[in-house]
C-alpha cells in the first residue's frame, strides 16, 4: 500500500470515528433528557458514564488518526517538494555549460573601474611602512612630554 492509499484509508476511518462519536453525543443528549423522566436513574448514569468513556476512547482513537494523517501529508509534501527540486536539478544539469563565464562583466567592470579610479587619483605617492609596537610606544611616551 502506498502513502496515498493509506492516506485514503487514514480519512475513510477518521470519518468514520466522527460519525461514531456523533451518533454517541446523539444518545447522551437523549439519554440525559429522558432520565428526567424516569424512575432508574441508577441504570441511566450506568449508560451515561459507560457512553461518555466511550466517547473518551474514540476521540482519543481520533486524535491518533488525525495525527498519523498529519505526519503522512507532510512525507507525501515533502517527497513531492523532493521530486520537484530533482527535476530543476536535472533540468540544470542537462544544459550545455555556458561559453562564456556568467561574471566577466562583473570582472571588466571592476577593472575599467580601478583605471579609472587611477586616473582621478594621479600618480601613486609613497607611502611609510606601518610602525611596529615599539615605535608606537615610544611616541606615545613623548606626547604627554609636549603638552607640560
Amino acid at each position: 500500500m502506498d502513502d496515498d492509499e493509506h492516506l485514503k484509508a487514514l480519512n475513510e476511518k477518521r470519518a468514520v470515528i466522527e460519525d461514531e462519536i456523533g451518533s454517541i453525543d446523539l444518545e447522551i443528549e437523549h439519554a440525559e433528557h429522558g432520565a428526567i423522566h424516569t424512575t432508574e436513574i441508577g441504570r441511566r448514569v450506568d449508560y451515561l458514564g459507560e457512553r461518555y468513556r466511550k466517547l473518551q476512547e474514540l476521540s482519543f482513537d481520533l486524535g491518533k488518526v488525525t495525527a498519523r494523517i498529519e505526519d503522512l501529508q507532510e512525507r507525501i509534501q515533502i517527497r513531492c517538494d523532493l521530486s520537484h527540486e530533482a527535476e530543476a536539478v536535472d533540468r540544470w544539469q542537462r544544459r550545455p555549460p555556458s561559453k562564456e563565464d556568467n561574471i566577466d562583466w562583473v570582472t571588466a567592470a571592476l577593472e575599467n573601474a580601478r583605471a579609472q579610479r587611477r586616473a582621478e587619483q594621479g600618480p601613486a605617492t609613497p607611502t611609510r611602512e606601518p610602525r611596529d609596537e615599539r615605535e608606537r610606544q615610544d611616541d606615545d611616551r613623548k606626547e604627554p612630554e609636549r603638552d607640560r
